[in-house]
């Protein structure tokens, strides 16, 4: 029995409905692939060049190398375990080793910072960058998964504000409702940042960020409820970890952002962008430690070409290394 027109009619526009649908689909994944820090309010750290093919290597004349023995274990008398109980700031950025993509993982605090440069962005490769422990000290992160079971855990509200500004773009409800948002978490660490300043006291801190928690909670109540479904998500997602927007209110020395990191980080970004990473597993190694002594010996007021001297004599005079800090012991 063939179809009356009407069904005929109803079928097209059933396909016209799905085509559509499809359409805007595929539109939202181009524009999030194409999303980088130039059209969007990624960082720059983010952005990332496609893997190159790889090349046909030529062979080098190998020469002598020269390498400083070992101190014998059975003459080493103290051990000194380097282990922060103090807050950290976690964070990962892109990297390119032999034209592949990598990633130069970062553990920092106000006294020393450590960089590892790993093939992958895993759970795996954080537990090579923290020696394989369970980490229990207090830490501010984005909302990476791999960093989900910490116990003291702080998200980064700048990276909750640049997540929320991209919605500023669309008209509709998640442009009020993310601008909304957007300001309330400005405010609150615009508020922190006059108690670190000595501005305000700690008690008018609290009382401050009472009102921005209270309107936070409404914002992201309201965006479950009438956002986007991506914007949605987000908001929901946020509820369910509500505490860790706030556990800088709780925890002292801790801040709202992991701006610390980030500014660590940045160092080994320029370096990407000047030599376009390394060639090798040895030259890798030199960056994660040349990176880590330097930047661990900026914080505390030192002279970072002066140490290098100092240490590269005592390698040749065979005497123990210099210390990077006497106070911290390495």
């Amino acid at each position: 029995m063939k179809p009356t027109y009407e069904e005929l009619e109803a079928k097209v526009q059933r396909l016209e409905e799905l085509l559509k649908q499809a359409l805007e689909k595929i539109a939202k994944l181009e524009e999030q692939l194409g999303r980088n820090s130039k059209n969007s309010s990624k960082p720059p750290s983010t952005d990332q060049k496609s893997n190159t093919l790889d090349k046909e290597k030529h062979p080098r004349s190998s020469r002598v190398g020269v390498a400083r023995t070992l101190y014998p274990p059975e003459r080493i008398d103290k051990r000194i375990e380097c282990w922060r109980e103090i807050c950290t700031y976690f964070d990962e950025t892109g990297w390119r080793d032999k034209g592949k993509r990598h990633f130069v993982w970062l553990a920092a605090c106000q006294h020393a910072a450590v960089y590892r440069i790993d093939r992958n962005r895993s759970a795996a490769a954080f537990q090579r960058l923290i020696g394989g422990k369970t980490w229990d000290a207090p830490a501010v992160t984005d909302r990476y998964a791999v960093y989900s079971s910490f116990k003291i855990h702080q998200f980064c509200l700048a990276y909750l504000i640049r997540e929320f500004k991209k919605y500023r773009e669309p008209d509709g409800s998640d442009k009020s409702i993310g601008t909304a948002l957007e300001n309330e978490l400005r405010l609150s660490c615009k508020i922190h940042g006059q108690y670190r300043e000595g501005k305000i006291s700690l008690i008018e801190r609290n009382r401050r960020l009472g009102a921005r928690k209270r309107r936070v909670e409404y914002w992201l109540d309201d965006g479950l409820a009438n956002g986007s479904d991506a914007f949605s998500k987000i908001c929901g997602t946020l509820l369910e970890d509500f505490e860790k927007l706030w556990t800088f209110t709780k925890t002292l020395g801790m801040e709202p952002t992991n701006n610390l990191a980030e500014r660590d980080l940045r160092k080994l970004v320029i370096w990407r962008k000047k030599s376009y990473g390394t060639r090798s597993e040895r030259g890798k190694k030199f960056v994660e430690r040349i990176t880590t002594v330097a930047q661990t010996i900026r914080k505390h007021g030192g002279n970072v070409l002066h140490l290098v001297q100092h240490a590269v004599k005592c390698f040749y005079l065979r005497n123990p290394p210099p210390l990077i800090s006497e106070a911290l012991g390495f």
